[in-house]
């Protein structure tokens, strides 16, 4: 079919690995190129490199006693950046296992979409990665990559050594630095308007003085990892190195453990928090984010979110049904309203609740429930979700 896209026009023939230099494959029928690739040592089907990937790791990881877990997204993407997997086993220092093992794996995955090595739920030293090669030259792409690793984990663990050389606590201040969003401030001003807001959302939710206690002192330094060095390298060990220098500083297990909770349930299926704290700093954290966002007029559109507030939405319902518990939003949206830098009508807070309403309503409709069934609920007790799963 001849045809032209991104200025290669179509034609029948087709190259080799790149290893093997520009060599020109012809292709005589269509039916012929799946056996000329195969013979060429191509897998083009990603289904079937994703099933050679994932049996020669666990393979790999089962010579030292280990195994990989599951993890489809690196699965897939692994797959999709090689066309002759070969995959390999490498070995780092086991002292750098003295590091929170979160940083080792985001190191692994993030910088070299590495499969970590587990035994027992604990980290091994040792990584499983592809290449697209030959197993000729495999000694040396093994001994390249374990030096690659190495110089990672020697930047991580300068990063913690630095960062935990002052306390968790000191950190807090210095969000004064990094902006939420131009109107709504510095997150040192959501910091404080969640801390706030907590304060407000402790005796709805029924917790006692200790629990009390606890969740605002997580409110108070929820957010001071922020400011980090080794979160502001890697963003997604916000809330872990939260926790983890909360404990060095002496913070409560409790106050630890919310930090890390209150970004939970991070999507669909995700865990919920287990402390109280982390679930009322939680609630205060996206229902701040909404209602100010909204009010900046930075309500998702289309395809577009870049403050994942839909998510947000969504992760109230998940905690408010995951955790049997009962809260009207009317109340805690315009108790976030009055804690914002700028003014909010009560169209933007109706304009919320409808927005946490549709996300409510799709999860109750995944459950079974009849479209209309879950209107007519949602019109009556859509600003109770817990409520409005029960009748």
């Amino acid at each position: 079919l001849p045809f032209a896209y991104a200025g290669v026009n179509a034609g029948r023939e087709s190259r080799a690995l790149r290893l093997y230099g520009r060599q020109l494959l012809p292709i005589p029928r269509a039916t012929d190129y799946p056996k000329l690739m195969a013979e060429h040592q191509i897998m083009i089907r990603p289904v079937e490199r994703r099933e050679f990937i994932a049996m020669e790791a666990q393979r790999l990881a089962a010579e030292v006693g280990g195994t990989i877990p599951e993890d489809p997204a690196l699965l897939y993407e692994v797959a999709n950046l090689v066309e002759n997997p070969t995959v390999f086993r490498g070995r780092f220092d086991p002292e750098y296992l003295k590091l929170p093992h979160e940083v080792l794996v985001s190191v692994m995955k993030k910088h070299q979409r590495y499969f970590p090595v587990i035994e027992d739920g604990e980290l091994l030293p040792f990584f499983v990665g592809v290449c697209n090669c030959d197993a000729d030259n495999l000694a040396v792409v093994t001994e390249g990559n374990e030096h690659v690793i190495l110089a990672r984990f020697a930047d991580s663990s300068y990063f913690v050594r630095e960062d935990i050389k002052q306390s968790l606590e000191s950190f807090r201040s210095r969000l004064a630095l990094l902006t939420f969003e131009d109107r709504l401030g510095s997150m040192l001003d959501k910091s404080e308007r969640v801390e706030e807001l907590t304060s407000t959302l402790t005796p709805l939710l029924g917790l006692d003085a200790g629990e009390e206690e606890t969740a605002l002192r997580t409110a108070r330094l929820a957010k001071a990892d922020l400011a980090t060095q080794m979160v502001v390298e890697m963003t997604s060990l916000q809330g872990v190195m939260g926790r983890e220098y909360a404990l060095r500083s002496g913070e409560t297990m409790d106050v630890a453990l919310a930090i890390e909770e209150h970004y939970w349930p991070k999507g669909a299926g995700d865990p919920l928090p287990e402390t109280a704290a982390g679930l009322v700093v939680g609630l205060a954290d996206r229902l701040d984010s909404l209602v100010g966002l909204f009010a900046a007029g930075l309500a998702p559109t289309g395809s577009s979110d870049p403050f994942g507030l839909r998510r947000s939405a969504l992760g109230i319902v998940q905690l408010l049904l995951g955790k049997e518990t009962s809260l009207d939003l009317r109340v805690c949206l315009q108790a976030a309203a009055e804690l914002q830098p700028i003014g909010i009508d009560e169209a933007v807070l109706l304009e919320v609740r409808v927005f946490i309403a549709q996300r409510l309503r799709g999860v109750l409709r995944d459950d079974g429930y009849r479209h209309d069934v879950v209107d007519a609920i949602l019109a009556v007790q859509g600003h109770d979700p817990y409520h409005a799963q029960q009748s």
